[in-house]
């Protein structure tokens, strides 16, 4: 087992997923951005911080699954108000048609999200979708189609008591590796974020995971396994921090009803170490029902109640 916590990364991709030069992608990062740093003083995370944006990641690993199922699965779309359209293109018929995964706007909807911590909405465009002949998923590439701001709602009488969040990429890739009922998902995004606390600050990550599932749309009502998990975030602006996870063997398990369901445990170094340092403190993150806690440590990320909670709780940033 490898877990590793070290460097800087900035994630760019192409309209087409592939592995990207981390080091390349750091070293440009930091060129184009001398003249900026030079306007103000960046603020590390603190350890505290770290653990929320990297509890936020796994929260869009169970994001990208809930995606999926809802491009695969119309009823559950639905009732997650949800909808997917297929725009024809009149001139080029023999084309098939583009599709797109968008919230549906109601007062259904919008009354759920007043009860809720975090609002955001989906837009995206199915830019490759592949099953085989006889319904299982081969391949489907998610990629942001219109880019809204998120909220998270706290107490804005507190300095941590706001969160905005503005996507201004957002890539995910589901395909069948060559190892039988296991897919390589992959996401690539960049946040825009502000807050009374932290100004503005720039998340750029890059999150892939194996995800254990048959290829069949009814077996995702079962429980799923995550595993080989790779995390790689670095925040810059008027904070600043990376996160350089790589976890080859433990598991997770998914559930996807009602709400997304997040459980297992994964060995951590609260340290944050570079890989050529010896690992001095490692310990354990706890996950039950989404909710996360790491042991030997105050930090504890507690999930909403299912009937609430969002696919992505950006509250989890406010602690």
């Amino acid at each position: 087992m490898r877990i590793l916590f070290f460097g800087l990364f900035f994630g760019l991709f192409s309209c087409q997923p592939k592995d990207i030069d981390l080091r390349a992608l750091s070293a440009a990062t930091k060129a184009s951005q001398s003249n900026a740093s030079n306007n103000f003083q960046s603020v590390q995370m603190t350890e505290a911080e770290i653990n929320s944006i990297f509890t936020l990641s796994l929260d869009r690993m169970a994001e990208a699954v809930f995606l999926m199922k809802a491009v695969l699965n119309p009823e559950f779309a639905a009732t997650h108000f949800l909808n997917l359209l297929k725009h024809e293109n009149l001139e080029t018929s023999d084309d098939l048609p583009e599709m797109f995964l968008e919230s549906v706007v109601s007062d259904q909807q919008m009354s759920q999200q007043k009860k809720m911590n975090t609002i955001s909405s989906v837009n995206y465009k199915v830019d490759d979708f592949l099953v085989d002949a006889s319904g299982k998923l081969k391949k489907l590439v998610l990629v942001k189609n219109i880019f809204k701001s998120a909220i998270a709602k706290g107490d804005l009488n507190t300095k941590k008591g706001d969160f905005n969040i503005k996507n201004t990429s957002d890539q995910i890739s589901v395909q069948l590796t060559t190892e039988p009922n296991i897919y390589l998902v992959k996401i690539y995004r960049v946040d825009e974020t502000s807050s009374k606390s932290d100004k503005n600050t720039t998340l750029n990550s890059e999150i892939k995971f194996k995800l254990g599932w048959s290829g069949d749309v009814a077996s995702l009502n079962n429980k799923m396994n995550i595993s080989n998990i790779l995390i790689l975030i670095d925040r810059t602006g008027a904070k600043k921090g990376q996160i350089n996870f790589i976890n080859n063997q433990e598991s997770l398990t998914l559930s996807m009803g009602q709400c997304a369901s997040l459980n297992g445990r994964l060995s951590i170094n609260t340290n944050w170490v570079p890989p050529e340092q010896k690992m001095t403190n490692p310990t354990e993150l706890i996950i039950i029902d989404s909710t996360f806690e790491i042991l030997n440590s105050k930090f504890k990320s507690v999930a909403q109640a299912c009937e609430i909670r969002p696919i992505v709780d950006l509250t989890r940033l406010l602690n």
